[in-house]
């Protein structure tokens, strides 16, 4: 953890007049020397020429309260509105033949890894929130460790609703995890952003430079960066789940690595096959 400054302290004002804990800031001064250099100096190249919605982290000083308060209201919201939507399942005596999934929108940074916002390939920013309730399925409140994807939704409803699959249908039915917590249905999950993140803005015919793929193990985090057009691969970051959780420290390039990283490659290339680049 020496890698990381400490926690910004400080409450957000919610909308719903309660006070509570602002995000921490986690930046790392290693992030400026080992990870790939297309990755952008967004954050701090704003906060250098003044972003007026942003005090410098570095520094110590916490964000801006609304902010802060903004990034609080989004979890409010959706805890605000869930329960009684479940309630109401309840008292239409629908709920337990009613199967419901909610999932969220991937993870924002708001300064760490030089980040502001979405589109890269750590863990901060691809893990999504999924709670899914199956009526007479497992054991209810139950949590997993057990990696899933989004994609994996689809034919974990058809599944549960005894509907047949398409044909080449991508993703894993998660009802054995349902039905018992410690079970797996994958070995790995995999995100991918290209860059530049908004590369469309160059025109219709604009491509990415390049394009990451993230290989999540229940040990490891691989990302990968190819080069768009011809496919080769021109970057590599490694990070330990286990102990490095916030990915502080990119292992590319070191000898624990050498061993580590060909088999996690091999395992996004078969993913990834028929892709393109």
């Amino acid at each position: 953890m020496d890698h990381i400054t400490p926690p910004t302290g400080g409450t957000a004002l919610a909308s719903d007049g309660v006070a509570r804990q602002a995000p921490p800031m986690i930046v790392s001064a290693s992030y400026k020397t080992d990870i790939p250099a297309f990755y952008g100096r967004w954050f701090r190249n704003r906060l250098d020429a003044g972003f007026a919605d942003v005090v410098n982290p570095w520094g110590g000083t916490p964000f801006r309260v609304d902010l802060r308060r903004e990034a609080v209201d989004g979890f409010v919201f959706w805890t605000r509105n869930a329960a009684p939507f479940l309630d109401e399942l309840d008292r239409l005596g629908i709920a337990d033949n009613t199967i419901v999934v909610i999932i969220g929108d991937n993870g924002f940074h708001l300064g760490e890894h030089d980040t502001w916002g979405k589109m890269t390939l750590f863990g901060w920013d691809g893990r999504v929130p999924l709670i899914i309730s199956a009526p007479g399925t497992g054991k209810g409140g139950a949590k997993t460790a057990a990696l899933s994807e989004l994609i994996d939704i689809f034919p974990t409803l058809t599944d549960l609703c005894s509907l047949p699959n398409p044909p080449q249908l991508d993703g894993a039915s998660l009802v054995p995890v349902l039905k018992d917590a410690k079970a797996t249905v994958k070995s790995a999950a995999l995100t991918q952003h290209p860059r530049p993140a908004l590369y469309w803005g160059g025109g219709p015919e604009a491509l990415p430079k390049v394009m990451g793929y993230g290989l999540f193990t229940d040990r490891w985090n691989y990302h990968e960066w190819r080069d768009f057009k011809t496919g080769e691969v021109i970057a590599q970051e490694l990070y330990d789940n286990q102990n490095d959780p916030l990915e502080t420290v990119n292992l590319a390039g070191t000898d624990e690595a050498k061993a580590l990283i060909p088999p996690l490659a091999a395992q996004i290339k078969t993913m990834t096959k028929g892709t393109q680049p």
